[in-house]
């Protein structure tokens, strides 16, 4: 094998599973599986090229056709992925007004040809270097691509998909022309070689500082301007419970080392993309890893949430949803919907504020100053989901009676 590739198919969809054909990993999906007669869906498939050369690969689609079938572009799309190329492939996929209800087969043959003999630069299947977290879904953390995650694929060019479609029409203008996005290439590796080479060159120094009380406090003070920015302004309680979960984050991924190149290479990829100079650890994670730290911070919280519930509050997609919506308007300071603060953030910090008690403090204060924050926020968390005030007092109740 070649220089070993990041696996960022992991980082895209979920693929602990996925499919392999021709040199290219693959995950295919219809986003949505379900719409109403005269709506489209896209038939979206993530591509990974796991050889050192330029693959060809063809893209063909069957679907049923007559005049109560579905409608596509082309049946067989044609593209190059570079050596190790990652992107994704969008189809939209529209099914007629006068359609009937029910399911529709839609079938997809990937083939490949590569140019010339190439190496392959990613393995069929990994074991990862993902320790044991509370965390549960890891789309989107820059976890696969950083310290890997275990996946296994398997080989199979022809892949069935079935739509469903029910509801009354609605008909739709759509442009069923298929794109594609390009999400990582082979110039990027330089950035993530760089960017681990500088983390570990200053591990030492970077890991020691961050004390409790020196993280706590700078999340307290970050994240209250950050949420600021994005119009909402936190109240005591609310702050301190955030600054909890996020301090928890950071102990959780520093505490280990693996997870600590994967809290930190993602950061310094940042860091050297911005051509700004190191100034010091707390900077770094203040000023450089904000959106990274929340990001993580937001997927522990719901899987805290759903070991406490026995099962996830919200389905997974949604909760990637969530997660890519509070870190882009954070990102961006565009406007941020108070319920994405509660959950799963505050909530979050309720289930982990026993690991993460700072010297001096009144739990009992801290939890005070939340139940009045909550009873202020009343009239803003009932239209949205009467599920977050009812576990918010169940937290509330069970930690003021410790």
């Amino acid at each position: 094998m070649a220089v070993e590739y990041p696996d960022i198919l992991g980082d895209v969809v979920e693929a602990r599973q996925r499919w392999e054909v021709d040199g290219v990993q693959y995950m295919a999906r219809l986003e949505p599986e379900t719409i109403a007669p005269g709506q489209a869906t896209t038939l979206s498939i993530a591509l990974q090229s796991v050889l050192d050369v330029p693959i060809t690969l063809r893209v063909a689609i069957d679907v049923p056709k007559g005049p109560h079938g579905l409608a596509i572009a082309q049946t067989q799309t044609n593209l190059t992925l570079e050596g190790g190329e990652v992107g994704r492939l969008n189809i939209p996929v529209q099914a007629p007004a006068q359609i009937r209800a029910g399911s529709y087969p839609i079938r997809l043959d990937l083939r490949g040809t590569a140019t010339g003999r190439g190496q392959r630069t990613r393995s069929q299947q990994s074991r990862g270097h993902l320790p044991a977290t509370p965390i549960k879904d890891t789309v989107g953390l820059e976890l696969a691509s950083t310290i890997g995650i275990g996946y296994s694929a398997k080989s199979n060019s022809r892949i069935p998909l079935k739509l469903t479609i029910r509801g009354q029409p609605e008909p739709t203008e759509v442009d069923l022309a298929p794109t594609f996005a390009e999400i990582w290439k082979f110039n990027d590796l330089e950035l993530q070689v760089r960017a681990t080479k500088e983390f570990n060159d200053r591990r030492i120094h970077i890991v020691k500082p961050l004390t409790r009380p020196v993280v706590f406090t700078a999340m307290l003070n970050e994240s209250r301007q950050r949420f600021a920015d994005s119009g909402v302004q936190l109240m005591m309680g609310e702050a301190v419970f955030i600054a909890k979960i996020l301090t928890r984050t950071v102990e959780m991924f520093t505490a280990d080392g693996e997870l600590q190149e994967a809290l930190y290479v993602p950061i310094f990829q940042r860091l050297l993309a911005s051509n700004v100079p190191f100034d010091s650890p707390i900077w770094l994670l203040m000023k450089v890893g904000f959106e990274h730290v929340v990001n993580l911070a937001a997927a522990l919280s719901f899987g805290l949430l759903h070991d406490y519930k026995k099962g996830p509050i919200w389905p997974l997609e949604e909760q990637r949803v969530a997660r890519r919506f509070i870190v882009t308007q954070l990102t961006n300071r565009d406007a941020l919907s108070i319920d994405l603060v509660y959950v799963p953030l505050i909530l979050g910090g309720l289930l982990a504020s026993d690991q993460v008690v700072m010297p001096g403090e009144n739990m009992q204060e801290s939890l005070d100053a939340l139940s009045k924050a909550k009873a202020s926020r009343l009239t803003e968390l009932s239209q949205e989901d009467d599920q977050v005030i009812l576990l918010l007092d169940e937290l509330l109740a069970a930690r003021k009676g410790r």
